[in-house]
């Protein structure tokens, strides 16, 4: 299971926080191409399409995988929310690199086994994503234990 925060640089917010402030700095310094998608998590900041390739890669050619389905959780970096428009945007991400690979919500019922003979070895969850509608618990995540400054 992999879980993404994700952050769109392109809506700066005013800093509400020195951690924000800090990690404004480094987007004004790394600003990757439109739509400008990122995956954060305190420091660790890499470009979504980027970990997208990756995962792809990791799922169509590594052998040992080959029997593995990958869930991806995906959710706004606090203390964002990403809109409907920005979600379709995360999406086109994944359909351009893994289109085939996605499970869609009847795939869910199926076993693991079932779904990666099918070729269906990614299921994308969280707000935004076509399996399963917002869930407040899943977007807000585990922010509560790991936050370290208040806003």
């Amino acid at each position: 299971m992999i879980d993404l925060r994700i952050k769109d640089t392109s809506k700066r917010p005013r800093p509400v926080c020195s951690y924000l402030a800090k990690e404004g700095a480094f987007f004004r310094q790394h600003d990757p191409p439109p739509p400008k998608y990122w995956v954060s998590h305190t420091f660790l900041c890499r470009p979504l399409e980027e970990i997208i390739r990756e995962i792809a890669e990791f799922v169509v050619h590594d052998r040992d995988a080959q029997t593995e389905v990958v869930v991806v959780v995906m959710k706004g970096d606090f203390p964002e929310k990403l809109c409907d428009d920005q979600w379709g945007e995360v999406r086109a991400l994944w359909e351009a690199h893994c289109n085939d690979m996605i499970a869609d919500c009847h795939h869910l019922t199926w076993p693991i086994g079932r779904l990666a003979d099918a070729g269906k070895r990614l299921v994308l969850l969280g707000q935004g994503a076509t399996c399963l509608p917002a869930q407040e618990d899943l977007v807000r995540g585990s922010w509560g234990k790991t936050r370290t400054a208040v806003p």
